[in-house]
């Protein structure tokens, strides 16, 4: 699958939506779900980012850099977590 921003947003909403406990369902609509971050808003520990981060590697057949996987241990938000796995290929 060719990586693009859109396509790796629509993963991560399913990946999410998939895998996560939501507390607010509407954190997945498109307006809202790329301003939320991951250990705040979408409540993922280290491990799930962590098989987040494998989950997309092996879904568009990339090497992402650890340094992008600790990106999302900070507050950053789902797009710009999307904009540093799109600058690292």
């Amino acid at each position: 699958m060719e990586l693009t921003k859109e396509k790796l947003e629509d993963y991560l909403r399913n990946y999410v939506r998939d895998n996560a406990t939501l507390e607010y369902p509407n954190c997945l609509d498109a307006d809202v779900f790329p301003k939320m971050c991951f250990s705040e808003d979408l409540d993922m520990d280290s491990l799930m980012r962590l098989e987040m981060q494998m989950a997309i590697e092996n879904a568009f057949g990339i090497s992402i850099p650890d340094e992008v996987l600790e990106i999302v241990s900070g507050n950053f938000t789902v797009k710009e977590y999307i904009d540093e796995v799109i600058n690292s290929q």
